[in-house]
C-alpha cells in the first residue's frame, strides 16, 4: 500500500473530563486517576505506555465510555503523578495499580493496556486475580529480550517522544523532569520486565495479546511466544501498525477491543 500508515503519527482526540479524579497514596508515591461514566457498566481500566499519560487514550477512552465504567490511571511518575526519588519498576507499578483499583473499590476490571501498559495489565492478574476480569495487552513483552534494538532511535520514537514532552508540559507539577523520567525510564527498560515462565502461566483470566504487523519496539515471535505462555490466551496480529496502533488506526484498534470487552462482558 502507498499510504504507510505504520510509519506516521496521527494525533489522539481529547479526553472528555473526567466524572471523578484526583489523587490515590500509595507506598512511595501519589497515583493521579480518572473514572468516566461510574456505574454504567463493569469497569475497564486504561494503562498507558511508558512516558505517556491517560491523554494518549483519546480515541479509545471515550468510545469505551459510551457504555462502560472506565478507570484510567497515570503511572507513577507520569503526567499528574508526580515523578519523585521513589523507584520506577513494574513491581512498583503493578502494587500502585492494585492499591487504585482497591482504594477505588471498582474491581473486578477489565484492563486494557499498551506496551508498559500490558505489562503492568499482565502482571496485575498474575498477583491480583481478584481485581482482574480480562487483559487486552497491546505492544507487551514479558522479557527484555523481546525488544528489538534501536528502536528507540526510529523517526516515529524521535516524534512521539516530541508529543511526550508537550503533553508532560501541560499535565505535570513540575514539567521541567520530562528529560528526568525518559532517563530513569531508560535505566528501567534495560533491566525490566523479566516476568517469568511460571508467572505468565499462573494467569487464569481470558487474555489477548496483540501486536502491530510494524512494531518498531517488540519482536512478533516474542509476544506470540508469550501468548503460547499463558493458558488459553489469544495472540492478534493488527495489520498495516506500528507500536502505536492506537492512533495510526483506531477504528482496527477499537473494533478488536471492543469486541474482547464483550466476551469478557
Amino acid at each position: 500500500m502507498t499510504d504507510r500508515i505504520w510509519q506516521h503519527y496521527r494525533p489522539p482526540r481529547p479526553i472528555p473530563k473526567a466524572d471523578l479524579s484526583g489523587l490515590i497514596e500509595t507506598a512511595g508515591a501519589s497515583i493521579y486517576y480518572e473514572v468516566h461514566r461510574p456505574g454504567a457498566g463493569n469497569p475497564v481500566l486504561f494503562l498507558h505506555g511508558g512516558t505517556g499519560t491517560i491523554w494518549d487514550w483519546g480515541n479509545q477512552l471515550p468510545v469505551v465510555a459510551e457504555t462502560q465504567t472506565v478507570i484510567a490511571i497515570e503511572t507513577r511518575g507520569h503526567g499528574r503523578s508526580p515523578l519523585t526519588a521513589a523507584p520506577l519498576g513494574f513491581d512498583h507499578f503493578t502494587a500502585d495499580t492494585a492499591q487504585v483499583l482497591k482504594t477505588l473499590n471498582r474491581g473486578p476490571v477489565s484492563t486494557v493496556g499498551w506496551s508498559d501498559g500490558g505489562i503492568i495489565g499482565l502482571l496485575l492478574a498474575a498477583r491480583h486475580p481478584e481485581l482482574v476480569r480480562g487483559v487486552f495487552a497491546y505492544g507487551a513483552n514479558y522479557s527484555v529480550s523481546g525488544t528489538k534494538s534501536g528502536s528507540f532511535e526510529t523517526p516515529m520514537h524521535k516524534e512521539i517522544g516530541q508529543r511526550g514532552k508537550a503533553f508532560y508540559a501541560v499535565l505535570a507539577p513540575r514539567p521541567h523532569l520530562y528529560r528526568e523520567l525518559q532517563r530513569r525510564m531508560g535505566q528501567m527498560w534495560a533491566r525490566e520486565p523479566e516476568i517469568t515462565a511460571a508467572e505468565l502461566a499462573s494467569i487464569t483470566r481470558p487474555v489477548v495479546i496483540a501486536q502491530g504487523e510494524h512494531d518498531e519496539v517488540i519482536r512478533t515471535d516474542h509476544a506470540q511466544e508469550m501468548a503460547k505462555l499463558i493458558p488459553g490466551a489469544k495472540f492478534l496480529l493488527l495489520p498495516d501498525v506500528s507500536h502505536f496502533a492506537v492512533w495510526q488506526d483506531a477504528d482496527c484498534f477499537n473494533s478488536e477491543l471492543l469486541q474482547f470487552l464483550e466476551e469478557v462482558g
